[in-house]
């Protein structure tokens, strides 16, 4: 067996007192005194000389509702209907004070048209009934935005009250507050966002306890100026204060769906740096960002630039009013020559009027050509490609031109596995170098933690590169981790067909999608956004992109492949789309009497389709990167996170199987000129997802983390491994418990639970994939002594990975390795010489 000193040696080693994995290793990314790098990020890498910014002078906002209970104000009872659902009645409470219990009524309601992007405060004054002493933590006030204007002569039904509370779609706010004998003053600060046309404040009853009465004496609401609450340390959604010492201001923000990093500039704001002398050219990139979203904001915000007394760039932006404005505006500016003295570098933002907008300075960083010439890498994923689909695979006729003269140039890995069959988990293993038993992203409630597994754009970034992500969103965005490490990190697909029928279906539908989807900016972040920022790294630079599309996916082709794919038109009507919808995928898999083949016959034209539209894309990416003379100095990697099963075994579709129509994946390679090995080169050793962050880590002269699953690295020369003979792919998520483990062409398929439970006895599969590679013919009944050995490999790596992440969150104790657990470690070569603590 090929040995991994992955599994205990290095992560026992970050893991207990006394190791080297204590200490963290200096950040490669600081600039030592004298020493010019080519890579400057203002926002971390050099503290400034001065930095002023506002500070709030007052609470006092201006008041939108106030209420003492008198009587004088209009409130709505919610009354629950007796075929289900809530009704508004109206509500006048009077005598001071309000007294709410559920059985008479479960909570009252005051409701108003309220503008997006406004900084709130409300107030509520509670406490119990006199007769009540015990303190018991209650829910108390929920807060709600609307997209429409609150309307109270309408009933709600049950999906109405849910969506109300559906933080995917709208903003609310559940404030609890443990009441005692003393009254008790609740208060929730926010802004709301951007699509806010109505504020709803609920006060409600103990449902807990019917009867126990709870008295609200006020409620207050009031209007902050965005600057000032901003300014205070109030929160804004989508907005991350970094805890950065040399700049307070760090943050990281998305604007417009597009997330960077960058320095919060309240107007007025400025920063002064005082860079070096320097002989060489050096250029200052960033973005000048605003927000809200709102065309009633009348006032602006004035970025300004200056080296010494000269102004460099001068720009007065107001808040966006639709979509197709632009949040960020993207600069890059050329610095004056300071060969003899030191330049003195202000970044500042003056107030226009009497409500100006955030504003933000993002990702600013100083690029100097200093001749050095490191590896750029560029990683694509295009999400749910199967391999067998793509010429060089062999596939006829072939629709992926672009991607078959790739693999002609470089290297084709012929048995490359995923380390899942869904996108969280998978990619989470193709930007970490680690199982996902380890970086424990493998559920919709998980998500990637830098504590516990290193991320590729952090890694590449604190090693001077820039950083930039174009991707889908969804199971790859910055609410499951993945935007840790990048300067700057879109999720907008970069390849959506926006203008067919099915591209605008889709905006509407895709249900797993937490961020609303907007065409317009899908247009503005197509790949045009990817070839204008490859545009912009001439100058030496090295850079890590990462690229990521749904287009295969949602199986949404463009207009042009279409018609190339015969998809559209009809006699009459040119702009006719071939149906498409997915019940009959749904009756298939449903073991409905549906036939495989009028299943295929529908979907595969499709996909087909958009496999073209995908390699149409890497297509422009790889121009854009030859135009801007980058291809020589850039490894390209091309993969997929996961395949997609077209019925094969009893299934169309992905992640709910571990076949290898579900997780072989393409992987296509072009390494940088002076490293390339020969052209067309086809690797047939099976290799992993895993591996790929370990390598491009090497291949750019980086060493891998520690934390990384780390085989021999893959590629040609002394980069060319003999390949994995062990492979683990896992499907644990809130549906299914299934891992499997290749050895050598042998495939072993344990199914331990489904819908959450584990099942009395384990159900297995074993294929020999040399002789089956379709996995049609399962061999665990004729050989379990093969069953029994891969099970033994499957049982340790899962005992082990348990034991360093518990599922129920507890600390991991190396002494809990029970005997049996460590003897089969070493006897698997991952123990090695280290020694465990002794019991005592």
């Amino acid at each position: 067996m090929t040995r991994s000193p992955w599994f205990v040696v290095t992560l026992l080693g970050a893991l207990l007192p006394g190791c080297s994995g204590d200490e963290r290793s200096p950040d490669p990314g600081a600039v030592p005194d004298g020493m010019e790098r080519p890579l400057v990020r203002l926002w971390r890498d050099l503290a400034p000389v001065e930095h002023d910014q506002p500070a709030l002078q007052s609470d006092a906002g201006s008041l939108w509702f106030a209420s003492q209970f008198d009587g004088t104000q209009l409130f709505y009872r919610a009354l629950p209907k007796e075929q289900g659902g809530l009704a508004y009645e109206e509500y006048w409470p009077a005598g001071g004070e309000l007294r709410l219990t559920s059985e008479e009524r479960w909570g009252v309601c005051a409701g108003g048209p309220m503008r997006g992007g406004e900084a709130l405060s409300v107030r509520v004054r509670v406490r119990p009934d006199r007769k009540h002493k015990d303190a018991k933590e209650l829910v108390l006030v929920a807060v709600i935005e609307l997209t429409e204007p609150f309307d109270a002569s309408v009933t709600l039904d049950q999906d109405d009250v849910a969506a109300l509370l559906d933080s995917r779609r709208n903003a609310s706010r559940i404030i609890t507050g443990m009441v005692g004998a003393d009254t008790l003053e609740l208060r929730t600060d926010f802004v709301t966002d951007p699509g806010t046309q109505a504020l709803v404040v609920y006060l409600l009853a103990p449902v807990d306890e019917p009867s126990r009465p709870l008295v609200y004496e006020s409620l207050r609401v009031r209007r902050f100026s965005l600057s000032e609450y901003v300014a205070a340390g109030g929160v804004v959604r989508r907005m991350q204060r970094l805890d950065d010492a040399n700049n307070p201001a760090a943050v990281r923000v998305q604007l417009d769906r597009d997330e960077r990093t960058g320095l919060l500039a309240v107007a007025p704001s400025s920063f002064t740096w005082e860079l070096p002398a320097s002989a060489a050219t050096r250029r200052l990139e960033l973005s000048l960002g605003v927000m809200p979203r709102h065309a009633e904001m009348q006032g602006a915000v004035r970025f300004l630039v200056k080296a010494g007394e000269a102004v460099l760039l001068d720009v007065t932006r107001r808040a966006p009013g639709t979509p197709a404005e632009a949040a960020w505006d993207d600069r890059l500016i050329e610095l004056p020559a300071s060969p003899d003295s030191a330049l003195r570098l202000t970044l500042s933002t003056e107030a226009v009027g009497d409500d100006p907008p955030l504003s933000f300075f993002g990702h600013p960083a100083l690029c100097t050509d200093t001749g050095e010439r490191r590896p750029n890498i560029l990683l694509i994923s295009l999400d749910t490609l199967r391999p067998d689909r793509l010429g060089c695979y062999g596939a006829e006729p072939s629709h992926s031109p672009h991607l078959d003269a790739l693999a002609a140039q470089g290297l084709r890995f012929e048995s490359a596995y995923s380390t899942s069959s869904y996108t969280l988990p998978s990619h989470g293993s193709l930007l970490t170098g680690q199982y996902p038993a380890f970086h424990g992203a493998v559920d919709v409630t998980d998500t990637l933690d830098p504590a516990r597994s290193p991320l590729l754009a952090d890694l590449f970034a604190r090693a001077g590169y820039v950083t930039a992500g174009f991707t889908g969103g969804g199971y790859v965005s910055s609410e499951y981790g993945f935007a840790q490490g990048f300067d700057r990190y879109s999720h907008n697909d970069p390849v959506w067909a926006v203008d067919t029928l099915r591209g605008a279906m889709l905006l509407q539908t895709m249900s797993w999608e937490r961020m609303p989807l907007s065409p317009e900016l899908l247009r503005r972040y197509d790949v045009r956004s990817v070839t204008e920022w490859l545009s912009r790294r001439s100058d030496g630079v090295p850079f890590f992109l990462f690229l990521h599309t749904y287009i295969v996916h949602n199986y949404a082709p463009s207009e042009e492949f279409l018609r190339s794919h015969d998809l559209l038109g009809r006699a009459g009507d040119d702009s006719f789309e071939r149906p498409f919808n997915h019940k009959d995928r749904e009756r298939f898999n449903q073991g409905e009497e549906i036939s495989l083949a009028a299943v295929q016959g529908q979907y595969l034209p499709y996909y087909d389709a958009t496999i073209s539209t995908a390699d149409a894309f890497v297509g422009q990416v790889m121009a854009a990167l030859a135009a801007a003379g980058l291809a020589d100095d850039t490894m390209v990697v091309v993969t997929s996170d996961h395949g997609e099963e077209f019925g094969e075994h009893a299934f169309f579709g992905h992640g709910e199987t571990l076949y290898d129509d579900n997780t072989r994946v393409p992987l296509i390679v072009r390494l940088p000129a002076n490293q390339a090995g020969a052209a067309g080169q086809v690797l047939s050793d099976p290799v992993s997802l895993v591996d790929i962050a370990p390598w491009v880590l090497e291949v750019a002269g980086l060493q891998p983390d520690e934390r990384m699953s780390v085989s021999p690295p893959l590629g040609p020369d002394h980069f060319s491994p003999p390949g994995r003979s062990l492979a683990f792919i896992e499907l644990d998520n809130h549906r299914y418990r299934t891992s499997a483990v290749r050895s050598d062409e042998l495939k072993l398929t344990v199914h331990i639970g489904q819908d959450g439970e584990d099942f009395e006895t384990e159900l297995f599969e074993l294929f020999d994939l040399a002789a089956d590679p379709d996995e049609l013919h399962d061999l665990a009944a004729e050989r379990p002594g093969d069953v029994a050995r891969l099970r033994n490999r499957l049982r340790v790596f899962q005992d082990y990975a348990e034991a360093l992440f518990p599922r129920d969150g507890s600390v991991f104790n190396p002494a809990d390795l029970s005997p049996e657990q460590i003897e089969n470690l070493k006897a698997l070569g991952y123990l090695g010489d280290l020694e465990l603590p002794d019991d005592d």
